[in-house]
């Protein structure tokens, strides 16, 4: 999804997708919700505007394919196996996604200890502003498959969608900050002060990165989209 072109507009863009199943939701083992992307595009007065789009999964099935290529194994707390456990294995975690027999936690990790819930809800908002709000299939309905193999798709426009991306919905929308501020730059201006004070930050010993996050200019480009 693209939601830079909305700052080109003086807007603020907020973008967000439903998602063939793949996380389990808090206390679940199953799949039942997509990686359910949500995005932000927000102007500021430097070169770059403040972008970030993240999944509502804790993690992602291409950050796993990497341990496995470099023989890693997976935080636990990424991964829950059909029968509620932590997996770790990433080669085993591969497979059993393929066999449907794991399932992604949502941000925060499995179950309440590290606050999954809240990963889960955001994926059930944008679950449902994408699919409700256009009419469109949600959930295990994504896959296409009833239970037993067979093709779900429905009318003829359902089945269209299907061949050219799986029914899969989109929330798109756009904010004038000209409703709230009086002045578009005092709202530019601010985003960028706000982005300015990441940088003054106390840090870890060990770590100088946050430092360079502080100067606007590498963070835009390290999270533009």
């Amino acid at each position: 999804m693209e939601t830079r072109p909305y700052v080109s507009w003086k807007l603020i863009g907020i973008t967000g997708t439903n998602a063939r199943p793949s996380i389990a939701p808090t206390f679940g083992v199953e799949n039942m919700m997509g990686t359910n992307p949500l995005t932000f595009a927000l102007p500021t007065d430097e070169e770059f505007p403040f972008c970030i789009d993240c999944a509502t999964s804790i993690v992602q099935r291409g950050k796993i394919e990497y341990y496995a290529r470099e023989g890693k194994s997976t935080p636990a707390g990424m991964v829950v196996s059909e029968n509620g456990e932590a997996m770790m294995d990433s080669n085993e975690i591969l497979k059993a996604l393929v066999a449907g027999k794991a399932a992604l936690a949502p941000l925060g990790g499995i179950g309440e200890e590290m606050c999954g819930y809240k990963g889960y809800g955001y994926a059930a908002v944008v679950e449902i502003l994408s699919a409700a709000l256009s009419g469109g299939p949600f959930m295990k309905a994504l896959t296409g498959l009833n239970a037993d193999g067979s093709s779900s798709v429905g009318h003829d426009l359902c089945r269209s969608l299907h061949h050219s991306r799986g029914c899969i919905t989109y929330i798109y929308h756009c904010v004038s900050a000209k409703c709230f501020c009086f002045f578009y730059h005092t709202f530019c201006c601010q985003s960028s002060g706000i982005v300015h004070h990441f940088g003054i930050s106390f840090q870890f010993a060990a770590y100088q990165g946050l430092k360079a996050l502080g100067n606007i200019t590498s963070f835009m480009q390290a999270f533009a989209i």
